[in-house]
């Protein structure tokens, strides 16, 4: 094995902002190699703890085990939860949707309820998924998919504005929804394309996430965290094996840093934070999805909102690489590993056939941070660190026979590895140089 040493200055440090140079050198099949006490791509949640479940409230529409509730929203302002009320009691029913806003006191017992109108032209669509509270501006938004815009209702009648913030060529098919204070927008999940967008009060897109395969899976309901400057998301599938999951997203970042996996939610719906802040509500129709296709069987086949302790949110620890146009988001960790058997590693193989050629790529941190990584081509490893700043990563004097691995990541054990823990970072793809 050849070792080339590089000092852990930011990667080969070469000189930027001189036009990129070289050819890019296609990726082939990407894959994850880890070992020790590295972490998995899609780790699953740990289980949270119960602490109280309420049942679903009466209401128009409702089933046998209250409504068939949808989002769950907290308004500090009035003291008071909003629940969306789909308005049907069992998926499929031939029953018109009796769709309501439903207001909720600390204590998640019913106050009152208004039945939902969307105003000219939707009047006649029923249905609720995002509920938020913007309390800079006294308003209720509302969102569900026929409609690509927040619907702004009054917090006192919770009836329709009149006004609406268009998501036209945004969002598609809006449903879970959230207001960021801090940077005052919305936060949207399209349920067309699986993602989770910021968009001004001027329209104006503002931040994307791309949720992993297993967030994706049925990806739902949302809620700001405005202490910790966290977007907290629901999903799960409505069945007895794929329950409810609460994720907590570190804005700044852009990483999930909590996840809670909520065995009492098979039918996942609305998620947020008590008013008090110190639990978390998680809202699930298993009465509604009780028949086929989903079938829940009993007990869980109830309309209820689950109440689970903020600390349920636990640290979580995952790996991952998600395309951006042809860059590679990279996210690897090895805990506490200390080992050359701790590593958590990316590998791609590149085909080429060059002899003496140098290769390179560009990388910088996703999050201001300074990581030490290696990467290595064949059997040649190289060392270095990436900073917030790009700079290049280079593989000089390279002889390639047709194919060769390219590998990025962590690894432990002393030469020649000598990583850190933990990297977020992006890289720019491979090239070969004239």
């Amino acid at each position: 094995m050849t070792m080339i040493s590089l000092a852990l200055s930011p990667c080969n440090a070469a000189v930027l902002g001189v036009g990129e140079r070289g050819t890019i050198v296609p990726w082939g099949a990407r894959s994850y190699l880890s070992g020790g006490t590295m972490v998995a791509q899609d780790p699953a949640p740990e289980t949270a703890t119960l602490t109280t479940s309420y049942a679903s409230p009466a209401g128009s529409g409702q089933g046998t085990s209250g409504v068939t509730c949808t989002a769950i929203a907290r308004d500090p302002t009035r003291n008071r939860y909003i629940l969306g009320n789909h308005g049907q009691p069992i998926e499929g029913s031939a029953s018109p949707a009796l769709s309501s806003l439903i207001t909720l006191d600390g204590s998640v017992s019913k106050v009152s309820e208004v039945a939902l109108n969307y105003g000219s032209p939707y009047a006649a669509i029923a249905g609720v998924q995002g509920i938020a509270v913007d309390p800079a501006a006294d308003v209720v938004g509302v969102c569900v998919p026929p409609i690509a815009a927040v619907s702004l209702f009054d917090p006192d009648t919770l009836l329709f504005t009149g006004q609406r913030l268009s998501l036209s060529g945004i969002v598609a098919q809006p449903n879970g929804l959230a207001r960021d204070t801090l940077r005052m927008g919305w936060w949207v999940t399209d349920n067309a394309d699986g993602k989770i967008r910021l968009i001004s009060d001027a329209g104006v897109l503002l931040k994307t996430y791309t949720p992993s395969p297993l967030q994706l899976v049925g990806l739902d309901h949302l809620d700001y965290d405005e202490d910790n400057d966290w977007l907290i998301f629901s999903s799960g599938g409505s069945s007895t094996t794929s329950r409810g999951r609460m994720w907590a997203i570190d804005i700044e970042t852009m990483r999930v840093v909590r996840a809670a996996y909520a065995a009492e939610a098979p039918a996942p719906e609305g998620v947020c934070r008590t008013l008090d802040t110190t639990g978390v509500l998680f809202a699930s129709d298993g009465e509604y999805h009780s028949l086929t296709p989903w079938a829940i069987p009993s007990p869980d086949n109830v309309n209820r909102v689950a109440q689970y302790p903020a600390a349920a949110l636990a640290a979580y620890h995952f790996a991952r690489i998600e395309a951006v146009g042809q860059n590679y988001r990279i996210i690897a960790d090895i805990l506490a590993g200390t080992a050359a058997t701790d590593f958590s590693i990316y590998t791609n193989t590149i085909t080429a056939t060059v002899t003496a050629k140098t290769f390179r790529f560009k990388a910088r941190s996703n999050d201001g941070q300074t990581y030490p990584i290696f990467w290595r081509l064949g059997s040649t490893i190289f060392q270095g660190s990436v900073g917030p700043s790009p700079s290049y990563c280079e593989l000089p004097n390279m002889t390639v026979a047709g194919s060769a691995a390219f590998q990025i990541g962590l690894r432990k054990g002393g030469a020649p590895y000598n990583t850190g823990s933990f990297c977020d970072i992006t890289i720019e793809p491979l090239r070969l140089l004239p």
